[in-house]
């Protein structure tokens, strides 16, 4: 059962000495996680057979891995590579949050096949360290960093088995492969978590990223030749401040919607938002849980907006942001610009729990409990949306500050014929 509130995060207030004395009550404690985590998945997993995984030895592996294990964190990493198994985007296990942060002061991401520095803290860690924006980050701790891996690391090393220094390995333009030792900056932060929000957990391993969203919860600008510019960071902000947008661009020609590193968020504001651009309730595809098939329906806010939509993506596009992009490319609405997204698409709950009498332990599980179908069977989970015109920016672009992304969409939308008015 999901625990919707806040609790006192203790498990890791106790002294380092008092936990490496106290293996016995810790694995105890990780043995009842394991298990409240298996009940979760095999009672409310979208797919009943698991995905075809062999279900039951990995659970006694996990069992084995805890009995073995040295300290927490290889425990928690037991519990964390079995969930892992189901290879699902929005199915993780979120360990107990510790008190004491590490910051890097950079944030990283795909562009293309390559990972790169896109943003860094002034005076942050990797600041120090000399690491620059665009720089290519090849390899973390020497574990290979791809567009598929570079998350998992950052759980791994961030969440999971945390440490003070990472080293790096990145390179800079045509130079040859760099070393660099980063260590981080330790921050005390909060001591309550709410697990019920997954952004509260990723937060800890894209520090920069959210306090991007958290600056631009507002952005709209008007271009020349009645082209209008929205950027949703995310879809979990406040209606008033979605129908203060919109009005600002409803008179547009034409319109960009920017979703670059937009995470998702809520499936009630995709649809809410969706309605601005339909004229009639409209169906985007089935939510298919264990127990029931339900429509994801549209319905309209009145006269729509009818301009043509260019709606530019990057990697970091997931979710709901996967989904509206997908949606309006599919119905002929709209050119989508950019990069492959994040190919994270299933609707998930989060499972919060807690254990304990004296140390109370707070953990959760976010899991998929439904996945969705756009009619005509495709799904977006591992497969994500093709833009129609292909932008990655360049390192080059990036030093220079340059959004040839931006520049693109302009262009397009600059050009584009619109449709006569209805009579």
């Amino acid at each position: 059962m999901a625990v919707p509130f806040l609790v006192l995060i203790a498990f890791f207030l106790r002294p380092v000495g008092a936990l490496a004395q106290d293996l016995k009550m810790d694995r105890e404690v990780s043995e009842e996680m394991l298990d409240t985590v298996v009940k979760d998945v095999e009672k409310n997993f979208y797919d009943p057979t698991l995905k075809g995984v062999d279900w039951k030895p990995l659970v006694k592996h996990a069992h084995d891995r805890i009995e073995n294990a040295q300290n927490h964190a290889e425990m928690f990493t037991a519990i964390f590579s079995l969930v892992n198994k189901l290879d699902d985007s929005h199915t993780i296990f979120l360990p107990p949050s510790r008190v004491a942060r590490i910051k890097f002061g950079m944030d990283a991401m795909a562009f293309g096949d390559e990972v790169r520095i896109w943003k860094i803290k002034k005076d942050g860690a990797a600041d120090k360290a000399g690491l620059k924006v665009g720089d290519r980050i090849v390899a973390i701790n020497n574990f290979q960093v791809t567009r598929k891996s570079y998350d998992t690391l950052q759980i791994f090393f961030r969440l999971l088995r945390p440490s003070q220094v990472m080293d790096i390995q990145f390179v800079r333009g045509t130079d040859p492969p760099q070393a660099i030792r980063l260590e981080g900056d330790m921050d005390h932060g909060e001591k309550v978590i709410d697990l019920t929000d997954i952004d509260a957990w990723y937060k800890l391993i894209r520090e920069m990223e959210t306090e991007e969203r958290d600056e631009e919860k507002e952005v709209t600008a008007n271009y020349a030749n009645g082209t209008g510019y929205i950027k949703l960071t995310d879809f979990e902000q406040e209606q008033a401040l979605i129908d203060h947008m919109i009005r600002k661009v409803k008179n547009s020609r034409t319109l960009i919607v920017d979703l670059r590193r937009n995470p998702g968020g809520s499936v009630d504001l995709l649809k809410d938002i969706a309605g601005y651009f339909e004229a009639e309730p409209t169906i985007i595809g089935t939510v298919e849980t264990r127990k029931k098939t339900e429509d994801m329906k549209i319905k309209p806010h009145g006269s729509p907006l009818e301009m043509p939509l260019f709606i530019l993506v990057d990697s970091k596009t997931a979710s709901a942001g996967e989904i509206f992009a997908r949606h309006f490319q599919k119905n002929g609405r709209a050119k989508v610009i950019g990069d492959m997204t994040a190919q994270k698409v299933n609707v998930a709950r989060i499972f919060a729990h807690h254990s304990g009498t004296d140390v109370v332990v707070s953990y959760a599980l976010e899991l998929a409990v439904g996945r969705l179908v756009f009619p005509g069977g495709e799904e977006l989970e591992k497969r994500g949306v093709t833009p129609d015109q292909l932008c990655i920016p360049t390192a080059a672009d990036q030093v220079a500050g340059r959004d040839p992304c931006l520049d693109m969409a302009k262009i397009l939308a600059s050009t584009a014929v619109v449709p006569a008015a209805k009579p």
